[in-house]
């Protein structure tokens, strides 16, 4: 017997939604902010070389899409939605920081 969907799962599916968004648009964009730090030459953070890499920036959202997917499809649970989605918001708020770390950090060197 299938369960039925609920606001949880409404919302689990808004917020893995909203982090596909990012992390796709990481992917998209990430090729421009890496060379933009190969530019500065400087040292780049551990975690920001790990969301630039292609595999991260491919990998991560084909994963959080297909744990949605089995989430709503096969969770016979019903927080399995709303989990994936709040995991997946916080990988998309992690990856976006550690892609903007850098510049963060290079902001508070400049004086007027």
């Amino acid at each position: 017997m299938r369960r039925t969907l609920g606001y949880l799962d409404g919302i689990g599916a808004a917020l893995g939604g909203l982090a596909l968004a990012v992390l796709v648009w990481v992917d998209l964009r990430g090729g421009d902010i890496a060379a933009m730090y190969a530019e500065l030459r400087g040292a780049v953070p551990t975690i920001t070389r790990l969301v630039l890499h292609p595999a991260w920036r491919l990998g991560v959202p084909a994963v959080v899409l297909v744990a949605l997917v089995l989430a709503h499809v096969r969770g016979r649970h019903r927080l399995a939605v709303i989990a994936v989605g709040l995991a997946a918001t916080a990988l998309a708020i992690t990856t976006y920081a550690a892609l903007y770390y850098p510049l963060w950090a290079l902001a508070g060197n400049i004086t007027g």
